[in-house]
């Protein structure tokens, strides 16, 4: 069964939180102006003492919309969750004709549902999140 995380960066300190979302709608216009949805990750802060005999009190804090990726059940060559929004560096091989290996190409994955659905997961090797769009924006650009 797949497991539903998410992570998005913190609306004040600009952290990575991870755990799960819930989103709150704007309140009608009658009562507030130019107000949007709010969008919040919840987890559990072994910091804070316990509610409802769950092992962590569960913590709600607000997150950049933009930000928000959600768990896409593979990890990478270390173990580290991939989340909708990282940059994975792969490499596959074309077989030569008779065969043998043959040319090595590598290929950054960027956004699991549009390109890592695309492809076989299953031809590429050793995934390994090289960093994502939001902190690493210039991985982006063509020829790395």
């Amino acid at each position: 069964m797949r497991e539903y995380k998410f992570r998005g960066k913190e609306a004040d300190s600009r952290e990575w939180v991870y755990g799960g979302l819930f989103k709150e709608p704007a309140p009608p216009q009658c009562f507030e102006k130019n107000l949007e949805d709010k969008y919040w990750i919840v987890y559990p802060d072994p910091r804070y003492m316990p509610d409802w005999n769950l092992p962590y009190k569960m913590v709600r804090t607000d997150v950049e919309k933009e930000t928000i990726g959600q768990y896409t059940g593979l990890k990478d060559k270390n173990g580290k969750e991939i989340y909708e929004g990282d940059i994975v560096k792969s490499y596959y091989y074309i077989p030569n004709e008779d065969g043998t290996e043959g040319e090595r190409y590598v290929v950054k994955l960027i956004n699991y549902n549009e390109t890592l659905c695309k492809y076989n997961i299953d031809m590429f090797e050793n995934l390994e999140i090289i960093g994502n769009m939001w902190d690493n924006p210039e991985l982006l650009e063509e020829g790395e």
